[in-house]
């Protein structure tokens, strides 16, 4: 018996899904349904789909034809993650195959499809060769981020496409200074800046002017956006340099953004 967590786009047809699920693999696969953008907020799907497919209901939640997906989930780790939706929602539900160890295999159903492997009318196929172990496992390099204030590690996530460094709505610049393994690279003047994984080379850094990385590589590029020196330009540094980013006078609206999601404010405000 297979595990399979479902993550669906908002606004997405998942009744119908539900239903091929249902004629098809009630027998083989046992199905949990996870929001990964709110961790706490029921998801919503009536009780006939939900019990046709093996979907366990939540007690107080049952009257209301809605099951917590977070609850069923965390009894039995997943054997892959199904999503339905674009890459936004595959890098939405990166923290659920990381805590996991569990691999993603993406419906194309959004705007951009970069990430997601199959159309929705692979749908059959994909998951009978998943069951019959007929697949292979790709596996993405993450970046490790940290942000430290004080002397304080205030955040450590993961990166699947990227990290940036953003001025954010006003239109003065801002100063980083680049070091790698602790060796001085350069100072520039700039909008902001991005260091994006192969993965993330097709994204937002490609858009900016980056290049294009290999997905098989061990290798990261750093790409300031509008740099204010000619002679500053995007850098590709091998997957174990260490990077750090030192911001110089930032103000009140810089932002480091994970993964498109801004994750912290960088101006430190002072009472």
């Amino acid at each position: 018996m297979k595990h399979i967590a479902l993550v669906f786009r908002p606004n997405i047809d998942s009744e119908s899904i539900f239903k091929t699920l249902s004629d098809h693999f009630t027998n083989h696969c046992r199905f949990y349904l996870i929001n990964p953008d709110d961790e706490n907020q029921i998801c919503k799907i009536s009780k006939k789909n939900a019990d046709s497919i093996g979907l366990t209901l939540q007690a107080d939640c049952s009257e209301n034809g809605l099951i917590d997906g977070e609850t069923a989930l965390f009894k039995k780790k997943p054997d892959c993650i199904l999503v339905f939706g674009g890459d936004g929602t595959i890098l939405r539900s990166l923290h659920y195959a990381s805590n996991f160890h569990a691999p993603i295999l993406g419906f194309n159903m959004g705007t951009l499809g970069f990430l997601t492997d199959c159309k929705i009318n692979e749908l059959i196929p994909s998951i009978n060769m998943f069951i019959n172990g007929k697949y292979q496992i790709e596996k993405r390099m993450l970046l490790d981020i940290s942000v430290i204030r004080n002397n304080e590690r205030i955040v450590h996530l993961p990166a699947l496409n990227d990290a940036v460094i953003y001025k954010g709505e006003l239109s003065k610049l801002i100063t980083l200074k680049l070091f790698s393994n602790k060796r001085y690279v350069y100072e520039t003047r700039c909008d902001g800046i991005i260091t994006a994984t192969p993965t993330g080379s097709t994204a937002y850094s490609m858009s900016s002017g980056g290049p294009i990385i290999s997905p098989d590589m061990e290798a990261f590029v750093v790409n300031p956006l509008n740099p204010h020196v000619l002679s500053i330009r995007p850098m590709i540094f091998n997957a174990e340099d260490t990077l750090h980013f030192k911001l110089e006078e930032p103000h009140s609206s810089t932002v480091l953004q994970i993964d498109g999601v801004n994750v912290v404010n960088c101006f430190q405000k002072i009472k």
